[in-house]
């Protein structure tokens, strides 16, 4: 069976295409840093699962954050100091997060109930004070949950029988977009 190679590159305004220095691999949601320094991304082989962080100069290799259990679906905490990822490290898919230097260990952020028992995280408010994550039912029904790190608490934001997915924040923290099936499509 053999997994998809890609090649990781960065686009600017203009449309010009920078491929980074790194050779082809099985790259997946590549995220780059608020300070555009660097970017976090995992890769795959059907087995494990790893988040790299590199740095966008180009004058290190990649370097893995996490090292045990399958972890997916990295992003970057609104101050760039940590990187929120899901993890299978305790045998559940919930969201951890880990210094993005690479000190110190993995700590629990979520941790999926019964019913919801799938995270993926989509974004933090600007202020760094509520992560979004979208949290999936073993049938794939899925809702759109916050997580406060003030109050270290999950609230449910949005959940009705259409699939929601892909949320974002607007920049003034007041709104948040996110793609839905309401209508039969996405």
């Amino acid at each position: 069976n053999a997994v998809a190679q890609k090649t990781l590159a960065v686009m600017d305004r203009q449309g010009s295409l920078k491929p980074l220095g790194l050779p082809p691999g099985t790259y997946s949601h590549p995220r780059i840093s608020p300070n555009g320094k660097q970017i976090v991304f995992y890769t795959g082989d059907g087995r494990e699962r790893v988040v790299w962080i590199y740095d966008l100069d180009g004058k290190t290799s990649e370097r893995p954050l996490t090292h045990a259990g399958r972890n997916a679906f990295p992003i970057w905490s609104a101050d760039g100091q940590r990187i929120v990822f899901q993890s299978e490290r305790e045998n559940d898919f919930g969201l951890f997060w880990q210094r993005a230097d690479g000190t110190g260990v993995a700590e629990r952020v979520t941790k999926p109930d019964g019913k919801w028992g799938i995270h993926y995280a989509a974004a933090w408010a600007t202020d760094g004070q509520t992560l979004l994550f979208t949290a999936f039912t073993n049938n794939r029904d899925s809702s759109i949950w916050t997580y406060s790190l003030r109050d270290k608490k999950t609230s449910l934001l949005i959940d009705d029988p259409s699939m929601q997915s892909y949320s974002a924040f607007s920049p003034d923290g007041r709104w948040v977009a996110y793609q839905s099936n309401e209508s039969g499509r996405y």
